[in-house]
């Protein structure tokens, strides 16, 4: 019997693991990744069109981690697709280096930001 052959009928024979079982988080699989990034704007948040002209807003998040000489800087850039109004004007107006939160449940959209 080949390897792939051996292979493949062990894993017919093993009983199929539930999503609750996975051995590297103690927390049931979810469909959509969720992230959160604490750091400081790398310049003020840019407007753009895309190539079918939906406006989105361009910036750059630095987060630091560590100290002294094991200090280490982590860079995101990040694409908002806010809607025109006063959440894109709000995005629009923070500073450079301004500290904020930003948290992202779907892609390309950013559910939560603060300064």
């Amino acid at each position: 019997m080949s390897a792939f052959l051996r292979t493949a009928s062990r894993a017919i024979a093993r009983p199929a693991t539930t999503a609750s079982a996975r051995p590297f988080s103690s927390t049931t699989a979810r469909p959509l990744a969720r992230i959160t990034i604490v750091g400081n704007l790398a310049d003020s948040p840019e407007l753009r069109a895309s190539s079918t002209g939906r406006e989105y807003l361009r910036y750059a998040v630095a987060s630091n981690s560590g100290s002294g000489e094991n200090r280490k800087t982590s860079w995101f850039n990040v694409s908002c697709f806010a809607d025109e109004g006063s959440r894109r004007d709000f995005f629009q107006s923070l500073p450079k280096g301004c500290v904020i939160f930003a948290r992202f449940c779907q892609p390309g959209v950013v559910c939560g930001l603060e300064s």
